[in-house]
């Protein structure tokens, strides 16, 4: 019999990874596995990006972006390292300047030899300077030594504001670049800046980092604040100046003395609230405390004794005393009230009692030292032990004389350095303020929540550890007030489960259990709202960490089952789906997640899952770690990251190497990640574009990629497979590299028929670049396809395995086609 020739041809039709379907029904344009792999965006196929690590003072509970926008209006967002506090990505340069008379060069890369990253520099083509900077990890150079060795040259000279304790090896690649005379050049350097914490600490959530119901905290962005919340400390806010605890407490009911002679007779009965006015302008004022006392002066003052919010507390208790008496100044001698250093900072906004006006004003701290602080606009005036907070205050309110109504009285500065104040009221009957009007609903503090999302202007929280089934959220006159009588609601089911996440799909509110959905739309500020349950005891989510809005009208979420999606309130589907003989969608990566015969160090644990939205490349990225069970919740090398590209509906084949269980982020068009490690390392992924991104900080990006089985749709029958051409077309960072092509036979997945490595690109070439015109490669040809003749051996089936472990190298393949001699006559 004539044996038959067929051409199987794969071009540009790559869907990614399919696990669910045997090797048998798998379809042709999946892949059956691999690990690192990326489409370009004319869909050939490639490596992933690399990365280099970037900080090295981070914190591992979590990276936050804050959305903050400006006073101008103009987007101003940070990148937060979350800890016990909080600490911001700082963006600085380092200064290089070359002062001499002749052609000088700079060039900082990683050099494969050492595994180190080394700054080279050139004057005249001569090489003065090759600085081993370490790779910042194991052998650890900082870049103030750095910065003495390039000083120490006489013609270069090198200057920063920023953070020169951190790693030399973490500054940004430069390729050998030439210097302008007289020009700085400058070199990325990033580090993490400690925001201002106050005194606040979410130490207690951080704690718990070994027990297995840990998860990172929780955050949001409202009103230009960011939100974090854990179910062991609470809820906290971050507006753009100061990190601090949200909400305010119940006022404390104020004690009375008659003082001195003064215009206030009859009966009075005071109350006192706290108020914080933020750095964004929000006003948080929390519930009036009880009446106090009446009390009857006869032509008297009132001196009423206020209970100050301390330092312990964790509120906004920034503050300080006037050291001494100052008149019209700028510049305020200030201490804590006993000789020690104040907490204000520059950038805080400062407020007290100003003589000159005789009013209480703000002013914006402009400069600060350990015993001063500097506050614009017009000169002051401030008596001796006069109290300044950052613009947190004690309102009192009275009745007039044997009246029932309370009217504003004063704000007075809070004091956090002295447990009471007393105030000497002095205001007549005629003089006081505007009528206290009671809340429709009860400004109560934020309750300890581990989870959190935005709806309809209202934050929402659910996850504490005294109702796991309850749903809270804010009122509407501001996000931190939370009425807990009224503003909460018991989501349960007949099997128990509990919340483990929350989300918004258009306009619905997401409600997550383990094992089930509910589903809230509505005017929920003010009780007008309906609840449903829309998935019962079959399906819910395992990670409140992996809720990410893709796409207008879209929601991605972890179940147990792999990822699913949440289009509308209707019922949730898979993210990325395969059909079953049944005919139901199943995820086509759902056995990494249903497989749970791996040792225990190699199971994923689903509830410390994070995702982020990289929207720049549609893509959802999903880590899934993996831990030793050592009680330090830190990821191991067996955790992965899940790429949904939703711009062509295909997974790609797991990206492995990177540990991103101490937080994951998309800022800056940028994706950084931090393990949860004593290093604390902050990594992101490279984009200099060219062969230098494609190195794991110093090493090689391992690329697999496994092909579906080929069988011609006929698994029992043997034929040849004789001839594999690989075509690549589009542009690549390289200019050559080498490419394994392993071949395996019969569905045996451990088996390697043969193997063989191709060289590709300009190092086979003979073309007019390698001729003596020099650096211009002149109609340089690359190597469009390359043929291989396979082990033709009769199989049944074949798979043809893809690998590069190179260094600073990326590959490309456009596509490739197989061709098979079948079927034939076997000879005995």
């Amino acid at each position: 019999m004539v044996a038959q020739y067929i051409n199987v041809k794969k071009f540009r039709d790559f869907l990614g990874v399919d696990l669910k379907s045997t090797d048998i029904k798998r379809g042709p344009q999946f892949a059956s596995g691999g690990q690192n792999v990326d489409f370009t965006i004319k869909n050939s196929i490639n490596k992933r990006r690399g990365y280099q690590y970037k900080a090295s003072n981070g914190l591992n509970a979590g990276l936050a972006v804050y959305a903050k926008v400006d006073v101008t209006g103009i987007p101003a967002p940070e990148l937060i390292s979350i800890g016990a506090g909080l600490k911001k990505l700082t963006i600085d340069t380092l200064e290089l300047v070359y002062s001499g008379f002749v052609e000088a060069r700079v060039k900082f890369s990683l050099v494969s030899s050492s595994s180190t990253f080394v700054l080279t520099l050139f004057e005249d083509n001569i090489e003065k300077l090759s600085f081993d900077c370490g790779d910042g990890v194991t052998s650890i150079v900082s870049i103030a030594d750095l910065m003495t060795a390039i000083n120490a040259l006489g013609s270069f000279s090198v200057s920063t504001t920023g953070d020169t304790s951190q790693p030399a090896a973490f500054l940004g690649i430069t390729r050998d670049t030439t210097l302008v005379i007289g020009t700085p050049f400058s070199i990325e350097l990033e580090y993490f800046a400690d925001v201002n914490n106050g005194s606040i600490t979410m130490g207690a959530n951080i704690s718990e980092q070994g027990k297995a119901s840990f998860e990172n905290p929780a955050f949001v962005n409202l009103n230009n604040v960011l939100y974090i919340t854990n179910r062991i400390d609470g809820l906290f806010k971050y507006d753009g100046q100061t990190f601090y605890r949200a909400g305010m407490p119940i006022g404390v009911t104020p004690t009375l003395a008659l003082g001195g002679g003064g215009p206030l007779t009859g009966s009075y009965i005071y109350a006192a609230t706290y108020i914080q006015i933020d750095a964004q302008g929000q006003v948080i004022e929390g519930n009036i405390s009880p009446d106090s006392a009446a009390i009857v002066p006869a032509a008297q003052s009132v001196n009423v004794t206020l209970t100050n919010i301390l330092v312990a507390s964790g509120f906004n208790t920034n503050g300080a005393l006037a050291n001494g008496a100052q008149s019209t100044v700028n510049t305020i001698t200030v201490d804590d009230g006993s000789g020690g250093e104040h907490s204000l900072q520059i950038g805080d906004t400062a407020y007290f009692f100003d003589g000159v006006t005789s009013l209480y004003v703000t002013r914006e701290i402009t400069a600060r030292s350990t015993t001063t602080i500097t506050v614009a606009g017009d000169p002051v005036t401030v008596a001796d032990n006069a109290v300044i907070s950052n613009n947190l205050r004690i309102a009192i309110y009275r009745t007039v004389a044997s009246g029932v109504a309370k009217f504003f009285i004063a704000e007075v500065p809070n004091d956090s350095y002295n447990t009471t104040q007393v105030y000497s009221d002095t205001t007549t009957d005629l003089l006081v303020g505007a009528t206290f009007i009671a809340p429709k609903f009860r400004h109560d503090e934020p309750p300890k929540i581990q989870y959190l999302t935005t709806y309809r202007n209202l934050l929402i929280g659910a996850g504490s550890e005294a109702d796991s089934s309850r749903i809270y959220w804010s009122d509407s006159d501001g996000p931190e007030y939370f009425p807990l009588s009224s503003h909460a609601i018991d989501i349960n089911t007949k099997i128990g489960d509990v919340v483990t996440g929350l989300g918004v799909n258009n306009d619905q509110l997401v409600m997550f259990k383990e094992q089930s959905i509910f589903v809230g739309a509505g005017d929920f500020a003010n009780l007008n709202f309906v609840v449903d349950q829309l998935t019962s005891g079959d399906l819910g989510c395992v990670a409140h960490g992996s809720i990410q809005e893709v796409r207008e009208g879209v929601l991605y979420f972890l179940t147990s089952r792999g990822p699913y999606q949440l289009i509308g309130g209707q019922l949730p589907t898979p993210v990325g789906p395969t059909v079953g003989e049944s005919g139901n969608q199943f995820s086509r990566i759902e056995s990494f997640f249903t497989d749970l015969t791996q040792d225990a160090d190699v199971l994923p644990k689903l509830k410390r899952s994070i995702a982020i939205n990289w929207t720049e490349q549609a893509k959802y990225v999903l880590f899934i770690p993996s831990e030793d069970g050592d009680g330090t919740s830190a990821a191991n090398a067996n955790s992965v990251i899940w790429v949904f590209d939703y711009s062509r509906g295909a997974w790609l084949p797991n990206w492995t190497n990177i540990n991103a269980s101490g937080g994951l982020a998309f800022f800056d068009d940028k994706v950084y990640w931090t393990a949860r490690t004593t290093a604390n390392l902050t990594a992101r992924f490279l984009n200099t574009d060219d062969e230098l991104d494609f190195a794991d900080h110093t090493i090689a990006v391992d690329f697999v990629y496994e092909d579906s089985w080929e069988h011609l749709g006929e698994p029992n029958i043997k034929k040849k497979f004789l001839r594999l051409v690989m075509m690549v077309l589009d542009d690549i960072e390289s200019a050559s590299w080498n490419l394994t092509v392993d071949q395996g036979v019969d569905f045996q997945n451990n088996l390697t028929l043969a193997s063989l490595t191709v060289p590709f690109g300009d190092s086979e070439s003979l073309g007019w670049g390698n001729s003596p015109w020099g650096e211009f490669a002149w109609g340089e040809p690359l190597n469009i396809s390359k043929k291989l003749k396979l082990k033709h051996n009769a199989t049944k089936a074949m798979r043809i395995i893809f690998k590069n472990n190179e260094l600073h190298k990326n590959i490309l393949l456009t596509g490739w086609e197989i061709q098979v001699a079948a079927p034939y006559k076997e000879v005995r």
